[in-house]
């Protein structure tokens, strides 16, 4: 096969300067074209390695399109002239780069690219290679892991408790007890016993209201009273509610 290497095969020509090229062919000169030729094996052979995308295949990732190895023919390389994007089989308008990002369209759909490469010596059409197809997936969407709701940190109740004093004694006009409560009650009435120290024997007991945290108890068997100390018990509800406070006081 002979293969021109410009326009047109000159008419009456005769091949001269015939010399063994690198490549292995023939080559020569047209003797008046001023032509170059060969007498070789025709066009050169397809690619040695198709080109191949690489990817994820997930839409919204970038996928490249290379690898691809073409046989060396008349002692050169091809170079590279065009790449093409294919959707199942078409091509996709403007996709004509190195690389390419499918979108949420392309999902469940084939893609691929071309190359085309040309030699600069041969006078045929440029040779294009094709790559396997890919299927487009949609990307994963993880599921959101829900924040764990702070465990909180209880709060302890202070802890009532209550400091009394005697107002009087039994030498003056009145007698009574002064005590206040170091924290706030649900409600505003409390029982009270005050109760001789010694042998419990109870002086005297009522039901009196708390005002600002604030109870008075005024003694009113003072015969019953006797100077030494006494305990002050002040209660208040029942059950796993009920609080209980004591003090004890010096009647002079």
């Amino acid at each position: 096969m002979v293969t021109e290497f410009s326009a047109g095969i000159t008419a009456s020509s005769s091949p001269t300067s015939i010399a063994s090229g690198p490549d292995g062919n023939l080559w020569f000169t047209q003797s008046s074209g001023n032509r170059v030729a060969q007498f070789g094996a025709g066009a050169p052979a397809p690619s040695v390695a198709p080109p191949a995308v690489s990817g994820s295949g997930v839409s919204g990732t970038a996928h490249t399109c290379g690898g691809e190895q073409w046989a060396t023919w008349a002692g050169e390389q091809p170079s590279t002239t065009s790449r093409a994007w294919l959707r199942d089989g078409a091509a996709i308008a403007g996709a004509t780069g190195s690389s390419y990002t499918p979108t949420v369209a392309d999902v469940g759909r084939q893609f691929s690219c071309t190359v085309t490469v040309a030699y600069a010596l041969v006078r045929v059409p440029g040779i294009s290679a094709a790559s396997a197809a890919i299927t487009v997936t949609a990307p994963v969407v993880p599921t959101p892991t829900p924040t764990p709701t702070p465990t909180p940190t209880p709060t302890v109740a202070p802890r009532p408790s209550m400091r009394c004093a005697v107002v009087g004694g039994l030498d003056k006009p009145r007698l009574k007890v002064v005590c206040r409560v170091t924290v706030v009650m649900p409600s505003a009435r409390v029982r009270w016993i005050v109760a001789r120290r010694d042998d419990g024997s109870v002086v005297d007991r009522g039901r009196n209201a708390l005002r600002d945290r604030r109870l008075v108890i005024n003694l009113t068997r003072v015969e019953d009273v006797a100077k030494g100390r006494h305990r002050v018990t002040v209660t208040k509800g029942k059950g796993v509610n009920r609080i209980v406070l004591r003090r004890i006081v010096r009647i002079r």
